[in-house]
């Protein structure tokens, strides 16, 4: 049976609008370096932050670290529960 890994979140902020542009960097220093982030991605209703998914929150750290258009890291893990409702989509009938 294999185990299940949980991954933490962690809130990046960035310089207004340079989020898809901090995403390539950490893409490609991840790459770059191997480092073991899962992934990063970007909620267009969150202006300024991109979201860092790693199992170890210091491959996080090690990923941000001296990277362009980085202006700082929330302290600690962003719950799931926080983003949740911007990741799933939820129909227009349901909310009305």
């Amino acid at each position: 049976m294999s185990e299940e890994i949980k991954s933490h979140l962690f809130a990046i902020r960035t310089t207004g609008g340079q989020e898809k542009v901090v995403m390539r960097l950490l893409e490609a220093k991840a790459n770059a370096n191997q480092i073991n982030i899962q992934s990063v991605f970007w909620v267009s209703d969150l202006k300024g932050y991109v979201v860092v998914e790693a199992v170890n929150p210091s491959d996080a750290y090690l990923a941000v670290e001296g990277v362009r258009h980085i202006r700082g890291q929330l302290r600690g893990e962003l719950a799931f529960e926080d983003i949740e409702g911007y990741l799933i989509k939820k129909s227009t009938v349901l909310t009305l």
